[in-house]
């Protein structure tokens, strides 16, 4: 099994910002870091969070929760105060401890720097005869799949249970939560192994294919998958090759072309 928690063990602030969300952070007033807050960002349950939300894609099943609010013209509203010492001293002054406060605030840091570099008024719009001059909405909505991620973090999972997941999600979780995106890579593959084994003729689907393609910035994963399943039955038969047959690999594991991209064209004219 993968240590899927260690990285996250490490990255508290990000953690905590995951389950606070940005949104609240960029308010005026204290972020409140209770016991509930404290237990929610723990990586244990993190890590359950994660494997979870795998599985309900693997299985087909949409999603549980639905995406945060996105509120455009209140972000840009906030903007200017966003990173002032003033704002950044009465955020951290609900937190216990001194360490827990620093690594919320390098979170913090980092979400704000990318805010800044992607939203696409870079100061509020200017307001005439009553109605807001904005950026064009084309750009607004782009700039909100990346934002509702930093928000919620995991809704890159939620996203590609829905088949609607996207590259910039996927650029937003990198930036802003590292430690978090790199427990989901940990997982992607375990959780396929584990749920393929004892299938026979298993294999990835085409869609779910492209959308962990897009998760883990890779153009296919259909032949990682097949190398994985094959090395757990190699295992399998380790374990169990003292006086005992080993067990046979899922029917067509061998065939010619999991994973191969010449067979890209057969596999469309399947669906």
């Amino acid at each position: 099994m993968a240590d899927t928690t260690h990285g996250l063990f490490l990255a508290p602030g990000e953690l905590l910002m995951a389950v606070t969300g940005l949104t609240p952070a960029l308010r005026p007033g204290p972020i409140r870091i209770t016991q509930g807050v404290l237990a929610q960002a723990n990586p244990a349950a993190w890590d359950k969070k994660i494997k979870r939300r795998l599985l309900r894609f693997l299985q087909g099943k949409d999603p549980k929760d639905e995406p945060p609010d996105f509120d455009y013209d209140e972000i840009c509203d906030l903007l200017p105060e966003m990173q002032t010492e003033a704002r950044n001293v009465e955020n951290l002054a609900g937190f216990q401890t001194q360490f827990l406060a620093e690594k919320y605030a390098e979170q913090l840091g980092a979400a704000v720097g990318y805010v800044q570099r992607e939203i696409p008024d870079k100061t509020a719009p200017v307001v005439i005869g009553g109605q807001r001059l904005r950026a064009p909405d084309q750009e607004i909505a782009t700039f909100a799949r990346k934002y509702r991620v930093m928000d919620m973090p995991l809704l890159v999972l939620d996203e590609m249970c829905r088949g609607w997941l996207v590259d910039e999600q996927v650029e937003a979780l990198v930036a802003v939560y590292p430690a978090i995106y790199d427990a989901i890579r940990r997982t992607v593959l375990e959780t396929i192994v584990a749920t393929s084994l004892g299938r026979k003729g298993w294999r990835l689907p085409y869609e779910q294919d492209l959308q962990l393609g897009i998760l883990l910035r890779e153009p296919r994963i259909d032949g990682q998958v097949h190398a994985a399943m094959l090395q757990r039955w190699e295992e399998k038969r380790s374990e169990e090759s003292q006086g005992k047959s080993g067990p046979k690999p899922p029917s067509g594991a061998y065939r010619k072309g999991i994973g191969d991209p010449s067979t890209q064209n057969e596999r469309l004219e399947a669906k």
